[in-house]
């Protein structure tokens, strides 16, 4: 495959300073969802994204996941040797009780928030970081995986053209909400869209990031929301909040 062009779109309701400056260190263009609700984050990126067709693969990139050049270069060497329709590396799933966790599953987890026949809420079935070192040295740096929960997430144009962020493709009684209050978060949403339509989700086992989960100040509601984009030179351009449209894609 030739030379891709990606995207970074990153959503960010908190202020950060190693997410910050992990992107700062990476020479691409970035497109910075500043301090919007969910799913306007999820929508208004890829409004843009499908708008400009020269980006090849949209980047996802969640508020508190310190993103690094080093696993950045890795990831668009794979896509250009390989050219999986998703690609993304690993992250732990916060920095409490599931520290030694990885936010990839084997299996994906049930949309229904709470089950009322088997009185279970939803389980992720998270990958112990023990099992990430030793599939490594098995020599499965890179595995297919049913969930993964944005970690620094490639996706190729036209599986963005085909799933939109944050909903389904089947009839479901709950909506994409926080899963505090019942519902689905937009990874759970995307990562069954993709086995919906047969997409394998590949996850590069060697990319493992900081996830700084419950750290920051939620600054939604708090600061005006606004779009900055950046290019690779680091030159900022506002793009400002009344020139975008809600309504989803």
């Amino acid at each position: 495959m030739s030379k891709i062009n990606p995207l970074i779109c990153y959503w960010r309701p908190k202020d950060i300073q190693p997410v910050l400056d992990g992107l700062d260190s990476i020479p691409c263009d970035k497109l910075y969802l500043n301090y919007f609700a969910y799913p306007h984050n999820y929508t208004i990126s890829r409004k843009y994204f499908l708008e400009h067709p020269e980006y090849t693969h949209y980047v996802a990139l969640p508020n508190d996941l310190v993103p690094t050049k080093e696993i950045f270069d890795k990831l668009v060497k794979t896509i250009e040797e390989k050219d999986p329709p998703v690609l993304s590396g690993v992250c732990n799933v916060d920095m409490e009780g599931n520290k030694d966790k990885v936010n990839v599953c084997l299996k994906l987890p049930a949309i229904k928030y709470y089950d009322p026949k088997t009185g279970q809420h939803r389980i992720y079935k998270w990958l112990a970081e023990s099992q990430r070192k030793t599939l490594i040295e098995k020599g499965f740096e890179q595995m297919e995986f049913a969930f993964a929960g944005f970690p620094f997430m490639f996706i190729r144009r036209d599986i963005i053209e085909k799933i939109p962020f944050a909903t389904l493709p089947f009839q479901v009684d709950e909506r994409p909400i926080w899963e505090a209050a019942g519902g689905f978060g937009g990874d759970l949403a995307f990562c069954t869209s993709c086995k919906y339509h047969g997409i394998p989700v590949l996850v590069d086992l060697t990319c493992m990031m900081d996830h700084l989960r419950f750290y920051g100040e939620m600054l939604v509601g708090k600061r005006q929301p606004n779009i900055e984009f950046i290019n690779k030179q680091g030159q900022k351009t506002l793009i400002h909040e009344q020139s975008v449209t809600y309504s989803k894609v």
